[in-house]
């Protein structure tokens, strides 16, 4: 399971720790560009979730195959925030921002 910390407006997603009427994706619309995903935010009103993982974490990878690909879970996640997914690997910089380790 992850934790959830307000962060700026932001929710962020420490997975590292554990991570009727027009047809909706049924799966989770992630965006990876953090910058554009901000203005995404702010021009639909909604707040961000940040799905921080890398390949070796194993509860990550628990959460996409028993949490992310529940289509319920995807259409929430799509209407109510711009979903982002930062692999801790590529984008260190940005999760120690956020305090992951």
């Amino acid at each position: 399971m992850g934790l959830h910390r307000w962060f700026g407006g932001i929710v962020l997603l420490l997975t590292m720790w554990t991570s009727v009427g027009l047809a909706q994706p049924s799966s989770v619309q992630w965006h990876n560009d953090l910058e554009v995903a901000k203005r995404l935010a702010s021009q639909t009103g909604r707040l961000i979730l940040i799905h921080c993982w890398s390949p070796s974490c194993q509860p990550c990878v628990r959460l996409e195959q028993t949490v992310f690909n529940q289509p319920e879970v995807a259409r929430t996640l799509n209407e109510l925030y711009v979903p982002v997914k930062l692999n801790a690997e590529d984008y260190r910089t940005t999760v120690a921002q956020f305090g992951v380790t």
